[in-house]
């Protein structure tokens, strides 16, 4: 029986034996296939690939907010120069503060996973 290394992180081998069924595995037999340290850096991946995950979302409604602020903000103010209503435009104003303070809150709900990022990367 032939047996071959598969490659791992530098200093760790994992012998995998080549038996014409390909189904042995004395790392598999002994419990051994993925030690804990394995496990956990691939628990901190996918953990850190949902975490831009979801800041990527973050973004997204973001710009959605956004284009909506733009929108009603400039519907209001053509509709109050059309009409010559000062209070269209006063209602306008105050939509875009409202939106305003809407996307800070967003962004300061998604600054809360950024302290997880750096954490993982160092």
């Amino acid at each position: 029986m032939q047996q071959r290394t598969l490659p791992t992180r530098p200093g760790k081998r994992r012998w995998v034996s080549e038996s014409p069924d390909k189904s042995y595995d004395p790392a598999i037999e002994t419990g051994d296939a993925m030690d804990s340290e394995d496990k956990s850096v691939e628990h901190l991946s996918r953990e850190y690939m949902r975490i831009q995950q979801i800041v990527e979302d973050f973004d997204s409604k973001s710009l959605t907010i956004k284009a909506w602020s733009v929108t009603l903000s400039a519907a209001g103010i053509v509709t109050s120069y059309a009409q010559k209503s000062p209070m269209i435009l006063l209602v306008a104003c105050c939509s875009a503060v409202v939106f305003w303070i809407v996307e800070a809150l967003w962004k300061t709900n998604q600054q809360a996973y950024y302290k997880r990022v750096y954490d993982i990367e160092h």
